[in-house]
């Protein structure tokens, strides 16, 4: 029998995902910004190294899937903590939450980022596209709408009055 005996001072990737993505969370949650940067870089970082490769299994494949969604839920919380920091970091909420649609399509909280980033650099008109976009896809694909959250952000945008005009 093989066994792997690792000392007090080992550390093991995916726990140190687990803890930092359920740390970054909880920061973001209390709007606590700039201590959720570590970390959700250390969630995301890990998350993204990919876990075995080359070699199969059914307990592999779990793994993965577990380092996906950790990775799905860095960028997310990137994505808020950026747009609640403002200036410059709204511009990385932006690229974060387009990341975040393309890797998870129907995470509506992606696109609601986005367009809540798009309104905040003046961009009506393409945060609307962008809700458009996930109202087509929602409607087409599953029969559905979006989430009232999404629509929220939706109606605030059409509160801006004609877009091109204040």
């Amino acid at each position: 029998m093989i066994r792997l005996e690792l000392g007090p001072e080992a550390r093991v990737d995916l726990e140190a995902a687990r803890d930092g993505i359920h740390r970054a969370e909880a920061l973001v949650a209390a709007g606590n910004w700039l201590a959720a940067t570590g970390p959700t870089l250390v969630a995301h970082n890990i998350s993204q190294r990919g876990f075995m490769p080359g070699e199969e299994g059914a307990w592999i494949d779990e793994v993965r899937r577990e380092l996906e969604e950790i990775r799905v839920r860095a960028l997310e919380c990137t994505a808020r903590r950026s747009l609640a920091i403002g200036g410059s970091e709204v511009a990385v909420a932006e690229r974060t939450a387009r990341r975040l649609i393309d890797l998870s399509p129907y995470r509506e909280s992606g696109y609601a980022v986005l367009m809540e980033a798009l309104e905040t650099e003046g961009n009506i008109a393409e945060a609307l596209r962008v809700y458009e976009g996930l109202r087509g896809r929602l409607s087409e694909e599953l029969g559905a709408a979006p989430s009232p959250v999404v629509r929220r952000v939706h109606e605030r945008l059409l509160s801006h009055g004609p877009v091109g005009r204040p």
